[in-house]
C-alpha cells in the first residue's frame, strides 16, 4: 500500500549517479506537493551518511512540510 513507500534518495550529489539524485530542497517540495494535494505521507531516508554526517539532506528535505504542517511533527 501507498502508506508503506519510503523514498530514498542520496545524501549527496556524490552519493549517487545523475539519475538518482534529488536535491533535497526538490524532494522536500515534492513531498509538501504530494501531501498537499492528496495527503500522502511516507517515509524518507538518505544514504550516503559520510558525505552529510549533520544531518543537512533530511532536514532541508523534512523543512517545506515542517513549516507547512507543523502538527505532523509533534
Amino acid at each position: 500500500p501507498a502508506t508503506k513507500i519510503v523514498v530514498g534518495k542520496p545524501a549527496a550529489q556524490l552519493g549517487g549517479d545523475i539519475y538518482s539524485y534529488v536535491s533535497p530542497s526538490a524532494l522536500g517540495q515534492a513531498l509538501l506537493n504530494q501531501y498537499k494535494y492528496s495527503k500522502w505521507c511516507t517515509g524518507v531516508m538518505v544514504w550516503q551518511y559520510s558525505l552529510d554526517p549533520k544531518g543537512t539532506a533530511i532536514e532541508q528535505i523534512m523543512a517545506p512540510l515542517r513549516a507547512n504542517y507543523p502538527s505532523l511533527f509533534k
